[in-house]
């Protein structure tokens, strides 16, 4: 994927998702590969010639306006905005699309950068809710938690 990225101070974060989807125990959708997310505001920016690969995903133009709403909660304890985090654009797509489709998710996750506690925390919320709802969502997420931003990366 460098070879597609154009020449940054920031790299953005590379987040890797999968989910299995099952509904009374029967599996209703596996996916074939792997999701992209990258953390930005909008990602053609990053490419050299502007264009998105298809192996990732954005918010769909149609949903930047939800989205938008979803986000403005997400700062952490610092005050620090996370609304750009890869983890919440993968968390508004999964209630978007997967959600509604089984009782039970497992969801891989592996991201470039170690995932912040605010990060954590939303995904643990997202399997509080789950369970609300009569529903079980596993997670599984790995994360290089020696590298702590853009700057540790790179050395």
């Amino acid at each position: 994927m460098d070879t597609l990225l154009k020449e940054s101070r920031r790299t953005p974060n590379i987040l890797l998702t999968w989910v299995g989807i099952y509904q009374g125990g029967v599996e209703v959708e596996r996916p074939a590969g792997w999701t992209v997310y990258l953390s930005s505001n909008g990602v053609k920016h990053l490419f050299k010639d502007g264009k998105v690969p298809d192996f990732i995903k954005e918010i769909a133009p149609a949903d930047r306006e939800k989205f938008h709403v979803f986000k403005q909660q997400a700062i952490d304890k610092k005050g620090i905005s996370r609304r750009e985090d890869t983890e919440m654009k993968f968390i508004f797509n999964f209630l978007k699309e997967s959600w509604g489709k089984g009782d039970h998710f497992i969801i891989e996750m592996e991201s470039s950068l170690k995932v912040c506690s605010s990060c954590e925390a939303y995904l643990v919320y997202l399997q509080k809710l789950a369970e609300q709802y009569g529903k079980k969502i596993e997670i599984h997420l790995k994360d290089n938690y020696e590298i702590k931003s853009f700057e540790n990366l790179k050395k």
